[in-house]
């Protein structure tokens, strides 16, 4: 399976991380959400579409001083999470 998988916008509120660690946790979500999709595919009727134009995920655990990679794994895996919804 071939996954384009692009990121316009990450949200994150009450996070507050250097532009280094948000560069890192942007590339984190990104690679870590493509093994996720790669690995474990998508449901059915998500192969049809070309785009989601909002995906919400959960809540994740976040210490004071959040680490980007830790980070990072925990949002992709709650976008994974929210993608059949």
């Amino acid at each position: 399976m071939d996954v384009n998988l692009h990121i316009e916008r990450l949200v994150l509120e009450g996070i507050t991380l250097t532009p280094a660690q948000r560069r890192q946790l942007q590339s984190v979500v990104t690679t870590e959400l493509s093994r996720l999709i790669t690995e474990s595919g998508l449901a059915e009727h998500l192969h049809a579409q070309d785009t989601a134009s909002v995906l919400a995920a959960g809540p994740i655990q976040v210490s004071d001083q959040p680490d980007p990679n830790q980070l990072g794994t925990q949002i992709a895996q709650a976008l994974y999470r929210g993608i059949d919804q």
